[in-house]
């Protein structure tokens, strides 16, 4: 567990990055590109390699722009030192002084660098190239994860725990195996012969041979005393960042353990269960025609099953935490919510249709646990399940969720939620109605039905400042959790996911206090106007701990931010941040809680139209500081030779690539080649090399 931010006694512990900020983060991410360039430059494959070296000195475009045609390195050995130059030089830049522009510059000499030397023939589009620097970025995050734990303590002690999942299923170890060659086992060569599965022909070549890599690596860990037994472990949980593999993205299980002392002195405790993760469709992955459906389907269902293997045994290990009587036979309602606003989202083709076809399969090899719990090794510890009933809902919570509520009116996700409000209903009367899971569960059942939400959820005119659907999203959570499990997702896994979770965490502390769940929005009362302020401050706090933003962080490096906060959130919940900010050592003028998270967030994955910048200073500056080819005296590298290099009517090999370039950076290279002038290495650089200084 990370080191929580304290500035002095008299602050609240926050995991909120607010001194860092935003260039902290920039700089972060900036390694993390650099890293991925790197790792895609490592497992090229023979024949691309011998591609680049054989390609002539004098042709070889790195060389001509940056002198060595003489050097006596290889192609390759260059571009191998140019990333690591590349590294060297961001490494010495300020990091407390960093903008996205010099990401962008950053992201786009990477871009042009892997354009230029490794795509020779045929040449790729600028967007291709984006695409997998960006996927070889999520590489870089794909790595095993551990146990985050926050505790906050003000008049209730919260416990949050999120532990990551990554144990794969059978079916899952044998989809990955798959990939492989003359390595692949026995039996699947029986069933497959030397086919491998599309979405993995569909890869970048560099990302088969590193995944194949990768699985032959944990095959030959495994003989060892200490070796990791199963793939899914030995490659931590897929970033959802990627959503093309077999494997739950981001996934976790979440708990949250809240205990208060009541008048009498005595010690009351009360639990938070669910399971989270991003999209289980494979959203980037193509689905052409009916088998490439079929493919994407069968890799949902595949992630659908992963997570109801987890969910049944979370139950288990709950049921006999509470000492569960084994005479009795156990039915297990587990609720697949989804957060997200269909059809919008999740982006991509036939994603919506698989995963409503992927629970569709699974409820219905659902109906025999047994072979079910057979198929995966389950083992229930001497309970019987009788009975486990595999529901959906769909509560779109964020801005767009006016229009995708109209949608559920007609559709099968929409038919899906309303049979789910009527089922969990049955579930919470079958509870033990003198316990306390049941009192919490009716509680929760009654404020649920009751909460208005449609002047919220049409369009939301007249606007309202709270979100009415994250709320009932929240509370379907504690009722799921209650009579069974929740497992379910958002896009990403990592923004609404973690809201909808600091609303439920709020409203049970609520509940916990005051023996009933907050007031809803549109309250008129004097005291339900005071309780709503109430349950305003605990979602604030919620947040305010900054657990969720850096459990956004361990799925993509430096973002440790949350997207689209007032939108499900609230404009009263993000009052309420601002306003006890200060408390946790954040000085709201210098770092927004809300608006600079967001911008956190969004360092994630730069958009084209963000990349339309120019780079003649940025890899000026890169040969200024680490000259290539230091196996000779190399003179440095010029201003104008680098705009020279980049300009459209420089080289043919450039000229070929040209329809790559954004039209910005087409126009700023035209500019710069009329003018050389504007770009020496004078008081006339950019600002953003004035504030580097890193070289003058």
């Amino acid at each position: 567990m990370s080191t929580a931010y304290m500035p002095d006694a008299n602050h609240k512990e926050t995991k909120l990055k607010h001194e860092a900020g935003i260039s902290g983060a920039t700089f972060e991410r900036g390694n993390s590109f650099i890293s991925a360039a790197q790792l895609m430059l490592a497992y090229l494959t023979d024949a691309q390699k011998d591609q680049i070296n054989n390609s002539p000195k004098d042709a070889f475009p790195l060389r001509t722009l940056s002198n060595t045609q003489d050097s006596q390195k290889s192609n390759f050995e260059l571009l191998e030192e140019y990333l690591s130059a590349i590294h060297q030089h961001w490494a010495s830049l300020d990091s407390t002084s960093l903008e996205m522009t010099d990401l962008a510059q950053l992201e786009r000499t990477l871009i042009e660098a892997l354009s230029d030397n490794i795509y020779l023939e045929p040449k790729k589009s600028f967007k291709q190239i984006k695409d997998e620097l960006d996927n070889a970025e999520n590489h870089v995050n794909w790595k095993t994860r551990q146990l985050k734990v926050t505790t906050t303590d003000n008049d209730v002690t919260i416990l949050r725990k999120d532990n990551p999942i990554s144990h794969f299923t059978p079916t899952q170890t044998h989809e990955w195996l798959n990939i492989l060659g003359t390595e692949k086992p026995k039996e699947l060569r029986i069933l497959y012969g030397d086919e491998k599965p599309k979405w993995f022909t569909a890869l970048p070549e560099w990302e088969q041979n590193y995944f194949q890599k990768r699985v032959l690596a944990w095959q030959d860990q495994k003989a060892q005393p200490d070796g990791i037994q199963n793939l899914g472990d030995y490659l931590g949980p897929v970033p959802t960042t990627i959503r093309r593999y077999p494997g739950a993205p981001n996934a976790y299980v979440s708990t949250a353990t809240l205990s208060a002392t009541n008048e009498k002195g005595e010690v009351q405790t009360e639990n938070f269960l669910k399971i989270r993760s991003g999209v289980i469709a494979p959203a980037k992955m193509k689905a052409k025609g009916k088998e490439g459906k079929a493919a994407k389907i069968e890799i949902t269902k595949q992630n659908l099953e992963q997570l109801v293997v987890v969910a049944i045994q979370e139950k288990i290990k709950e049921i006999q935490r509470n000492g569960g009587d084994q005479r009795q036979a156990i039915e297990l309602p587990i609720l697949l919510q989804t957060l997200y606003s269909p059809p919008m989202q999740p982006p991509g083709d036939y994603n919506n249709p698989a995963v409503m076809k992927a629970f569709e399969k699974v409820r219905e090899e659902l109906k025999e646990p047994e072979r079910f719990l057979a198929k995966h090794s389950i083992d229930t510890q001497g309970y019987t399940i009788k009975k486990v009933d595999l529901l959906y809902s769909n509560r779109p919570v964020n801005n767009a969720r006016g229009l995708s509520w109209v949608g559920n009116l007609f559709s099968k996700q929409g038919r899906e939620s309303r049979r789910t409000d009527a089922v969990l209903a049955e579930y919470v009367d079958k509870l033990d109605h003198n316990s306390q899971d049941y009192k919490i569960a009716k509680a929760a059942l009654d404020s649920y039905q009751s909460m208005p939400y449609m002047r919220n959820t049409i369009g939301m005119i007249p606007p309202t400042k709270s979100n009415a659907i994250a709320e009932i999203a929240a509370l379907e959570q504690i009722i799921a959790g209650k009579v069974g499990v929740r497992i379910g997702s958002c896009v990403s896994g990592k923004d609404r996911e973690e809201m909808i979770t600091e609303v439920a965490i709020a409203q049970q502390e609520f509940c916990l206090k005051h023996g009933k769940f907050p007031p809803p929005y549109n309250a008129t009362s004097t005291q339900d106007k005071k309780d709503r302020q109430e349950f305003l401050e605990n979602v604030a706090r919620a947040y305010l701990s900054g657990h969720g933003q850096e459990l956004a962080g361990e799925n993509s490096k430096g973002c440790d931010g949350l997207k689209n906060i007032v939108d499900v959130l609230g404009k009263d919940v993000c009052a309420k941040v601002r306003a006890l900010a200060p408390e946790y050592g954040i000085d709201v003028a210098k770092f927004d809680p809300i608006k600079s998270t967001q911008k956190i967030a969004g360092l994630n994955k730069l958009s084209l139209k963000k990349l339309k910048v120019s780079i003649v200073d940025f890899v000026t500056s890169v040969f200024q500081t680490n000259p290539l080819g230091k196996d000779k005296a190399v003179p440095p590298i010029a201003a104008e030779t680098v705009s020279q290099h980049f300009a459209p009517q420089q080289s043919e090999i450039r000229q070929r690539s040209q329809s790559v370039l954004l039209p910005g950076f087409q126009q700023s290279q035209k500019e710069a080649s009329n003018n050389p002038s504007s770009i020496k290495i004078t008081d006339e650089v950019s600002p953003a090399t004035k504030r580097r200084n890193s070289f003058s």
